[in-house]
């Protein structure tokens, strides 16, 4: 990791300018995303891939991730927020961050998977 990553997220952890950099990239400045609304989040997406001669563990991890509680009672997530910080444009960012995105998204089915196979006993 870089000392221009390493500085970057230290200074974007900050819920204060972490809330106001997605407020004015999103909103135009309106103060939409409240910084004490914010939560950390593990940032590591992991899966495992199984064919019939090997098993592949994929292993990623964004700069940064916050949830937003945007709810009064403070239980739901209704918002994720993620940072990839670069200091270069790289015009494959979008793929990785879908990439990112997607890994949660199995994360999330296998729970729920687990969690009705539970349920039903």
């Amino acid at each position: 990791m870089g000392k221009v990553n390493v500085v970057t997220k230290e200074y974007m952890q900050n819920n204060t300018v972490f809330a106001d950099a997605f407020n004015y990239f999103i909103y135009g400045g309106q103060q939409v995303i409240q910084p004490e609304k914010l939560h950390e989040m593990d940032p590591e997406e992991i899966l495992s891939l199984f064919d019939q001669e090997n098993q592949k563990a994929v292993e990623k991890a964004r700069d940064l991730l916050k949830m937003a509680a945007m709810m009064s009672d403070d239980k739901a997530a209704y918002l994720i927020l993620g940072i990839e910080n670069e200091s270069k444009i790289r015009y494959a960012e979008p793929v990785k961050n879908g990439l990112y995105d997607f890994l949660r998204y199995a994360a999330q089915v296998r729970q729920t998977e687990k969690k009705h196979r539970n349920e039903k006993g």
